[in-house]
């Protein structure tokens, strides 16, 4: 969960200690209706020169490496420290980038760079990479 400040409904639980270092709100949210249609475009448009999509009904599809991705980011929470997860999206940096278990997904990351581009700082990485694994 990132700060709770993103988070709709009442049902928001407060933050906790363990989820530091907590990024900023933005001013503004980005729009999750378009952000999941350019995910959808995204997932059925070949990228070869980042990475080779598989092919699911004879068209390009990248949808089972983003749900890759967002499993992975999510599974690197550890109960030790606390930290990990998809908060602040630390599979972008050393060292869980480097993680065996992650590897290649840095080519999944590289594919969402334009929908992180076009939405700017209304949405964050670690919710990009969440809806990624979700459309």
């Amino acid at each position: 969960m990132g700060p709770s400040t993103r988070c709709l409904g009442e049902d928001t639980p407060p933050e906790q200690p363990f989820q530091h270092p907590m990024p900023a709100a933005p001013a503004r949210l980005a729009d999750f209706k378009q952000v999941r249609r350019d995910i959808d475009d995204l997932i059925s448009t070949s990228r070869d020169e980042v990475v080779k999509a598989d092919v699911f009904e004879g068209e390009p599809y990248y949808g089972a490496f983003f749900v890759r991705l967002a499993w992975h980011c999510s599974s690197t929470f550890r109960a030790s420290d606390w930290r990990g997860g998809c908060n602040g999206a630390r599979i972008r940096h050393s060292p869980e980038s480097e993680w065996g278990f992650n590897a290649g997904l840095s080519d999944a990351l590289r594919l969402l760079e334009p929908v992180k581009e076009k939405h700017g700082d209304a949405l964050s990485w670690a919710d990009l990479i969440v809806l990624a694994g979700t459309v």
